[in-house]
């Protein structure tokens, strides 16, 4: 099971975009936080790699690693950082 199931997930200057529960996200290069990704040309920032289970991002050209929690939690999207089974439980409770 993945932790987030990202939809249209794309990577370019303008920065990082998903369809995520429902929400389209766009997360600029500068508030992830990744100089590399700051300075990146287009053809490094287009070559990433999305792991099987939703946890991050990986950009082999730039040795670089976002978890996309973290990603979220860093642009104000602190509910979805948490995967859908944690946010079925603070509702149930």
């Amino acid at each position: 099971m993945k932790v987030h199931d990202l939809k249209e997930l794309a990577v370019d200057r303008n920065g990082i975009r998903f369809k995520l529960q429902g929400h389209s996200i766009h997360i600029s290069l500068e508030k992830t936080g990744s100089r590399r990704l700051v300075q990146a040309s287009e053809i490094q920032l287009t070559q990433f790699e999305s792991d099987e289970y939703g946890i991050g991002l990986h950009w082999p050209l730039l040795d670089e690693d976002l978890s996309i929690a973290g990603l979220l939690q860093d642009c104000g999207y602190e509910a979805l950082a948490r995967s859908p089974e944690a946010l079925e439980l603070a509702e149930a409770s």
